[in-house]
């Protein structure tokens, strides 16, 4: 799902291991509200810039299991699709998560713009969220 021809702010093909330019390939998506239909209790999610997308399609196993999730955050790679990084981390706090980072302490009484203020000020592009 990563395209490093689109993406800025972590590197380019070659740093995400690829030896050539990666071809393009169309795949059949599915959401996991579709796929899960027991209680689940931790997540993890890492798909490249894609996570926020993952976590929309389980909306359904959010509001029944209330899980623990980790997943990557990369605002650039956000920005890059056309999202607002400060919106997806609004839309995790409207889905009654407190976010943590493991990279970065974030006081429970954190916005949005304090978690993005202090994801730059550790010099980082990118870090895990724990919503919790």
């Amino acid at each position: 799902m990563f395209d490093p021809r689109i993406t800025s702010g972590g590197g380019n093909y070659r740093d995400h291991g690829f030896s050539k330019i990666p071809r393009r390939r169309l795949v059949r998506i599915v959401k996991l509200d579709n796929l899960i239909n027991t209680k689940i209790d931790i997540v993890l999610i890492d798909t490249q810039g894609y996570d926020h997308e993952v976590l929309r399609g389980m909306k359904a196993v959010i509001e029944n299991s209330r899980p623990k999730i980790l997943t990557e955050f990369v605002p650039q790679w956000l920005s890059d699709m056309g999202e607002d990084p400060l919106k997806v981390l609004d839309e995790y706090k409207s889905w009654g998560y407190q976010i943590g980072s493991t990279d970065f302490d974030v006081p429970a009484n954190s916005t949005p713009k304090d978690i993005l203020s202090a994801l730059g000020e550790a010099g980082l592009y990118f870090t895990n969220l724990i919503l919790y």
